[in-house]
């Protein structure tokens, strides 16, 4: 008998639980309480792509800067800085102006 109230009360716990935490959105409708904690990803998510596209700006930006060093022209192409070494790959997301030597953010 006292583990059918244990387990009664073990149920009614967590239903009341699910119940006090359920968040009803107008447009996105009822979700159990996570909201903050998606936020939270999101936001993470989100630092974590800034800070690896500022790196891909600063290393290409390096590697033309070696290549200039060593060469005494720019590169004609980020191609070519990874065919010689200088990068391991072209980053995404970056635009190369080979008369300048200046890299830029794309938009």
């Amino acid at each position: 008998m006292w583990k059918i109230l244990l387990l009664a009360a073990v149920i009614g716990g967590a239903a009341y639980w699910a119940i006090k935490n359920i968040d009803v959105k107008p447009d996105a409708g009822p979700s159990l309480g996570f909201s903050g904690y998606s936020k939270g990803l999101i936001q993470a998510e989100n630092k974590a792509k800034n800070v690896m596209h500022a790196d891909n700006l600063a290393t290409a930006r390096n590697a033309v800067e070696k290549y200039y060093g060593e060469k005494g022209s720019y590169p004609a192409s980020l191609q070519v800085l990874v065919d010689g070494f200088y990068l391991d790959r072209i980053p995404n997301s970056i635009q190369y102006d080979p008369a300048t030597g200046q890299i830029t953010e794309t938009p």
